[in-house]
């Protein structure tokens, strides 16, 4: 039984293997074939999805996570997992909420305009 359990692991590492090399091509292929053919259209695709979700990765979202966590701070007075409290958090973000709400409004004001413009080229 050690000869068969032996020669199942090593079929299966090289299974692994073959797996993982079809699944890369099938993830990468396309795309790669895309930028191939229309270099210009997959690079306006990246352009647009380095902004539209690169400011919402790093602006939005971090910013609602805060405020989220101030919440349950608040209504709580400790975080559940930790059981710290909002005047010990390790870095507070200086000027409060109102710096989140600024953080927030300028991210959107920075994609707005791209969702527009990529509006205005779908529909006319």
């Amino acid at each position: 039984t050690t000869t068969t359990t032996t020669t199942t692991t090593t079929s299966v590492t090289k299974n692994g293997l073959g797996q993982r090399l079809v699944a890369a091509i099938f993830a990468l292929g396309p795309p790669l074939g895309l930028a191939c053919i229309f270099p210009q259209a997959f690079l306006g695709a990246l352009e647009n999805a380095g902004l539209i979700f690169g400011v919402s990765l790093y602006g939005i979202i971090p910013a609602f996570a805060v405020l989220r966590l101030r919440q349950n701070a608040d209504d709580n007075d400790d975080f559940s997992s930790t059981g710290s409290n909002l005047d010990t958090m390790s870095m507070p973000v200086s000027g409060g909420s109102l710096a989140l709400y600024a953080i927030i409004a300028l991210s959107a004001a920075l994609v707005l305009p791209e969702f527009v413009r990529l509006g205005e080229n779908l529909y006319f």
